[in-house]
């Protein structure tokens, strides 16, 4: 046996506005989309503009992101962290605490442990700045003044 449901039909104007509405927040959604993608696409004007250097943070445990947090901020204060990208990344240990790895240019150029009870962290990463940022200029003026057109500038 079959039961029919009565239910009470909308009204014209509520559906009308509801439907309205609808498309109106799609519309809104797609100018803004296109809107976005045009400003990706136009090449930048000011030379400012963009990314110049980027540090990632691949650290893991509570001791890496002390570590990671200290050498940003280091970092940001050296005078040649402009346009260079470096990556921070940790390899945990439970016997020997946590391997800190800073590349740069796919090569090491900073390497240490960090114990899981050490406090000297913050210091640490401060120190790492420093070196790092030594080898970076030694790596930069090695660039210019070893320009071979029979080596690729990777090394491949």
């Amino acid at each position: 046996m079959r039961v029919a449901r009565r239910t009470a039909p909308l009204c014209g104007g509520l559906w009308r506005a509801l439907v309205a509405g609808l498309l109106g927040c799609a519309l809104a959604f797609i100018l803004v989309d296109a809107h976005a993608e045009a400003e990706l696409r136009r090449p930048p004007t000011d030379p400012d503009h963009g990314l110049t250097g980027v540090v990632t943070d691949h650290t893991i445990t509570h001791q890496g992101r002390r570590f990671f947090q200290a050498f940003f901020d280091a970092w940001l204060d050296q005078p040649n962290h402009e346009g260079v990208s470096l990556t921070v990344s940790e390899k945990p240990s439970a016997r020997w605490g946590s391997l800190i790895l800073i590349e740069y240019r796919q090569e090491t150029v900073f390497k240490s442990f960090v114990q899981p009870g050490r406090q000297e962290v913050e210091a640490l990463g401060r120190q790492a700045a420093r070196v790092v940022s030594e080898r970076v200029a030694r790596e930069q003026i090695e660039q210019v003044l070893m320009i071979n057109p029979d080596l690729a500038a990777d090394g491949w």
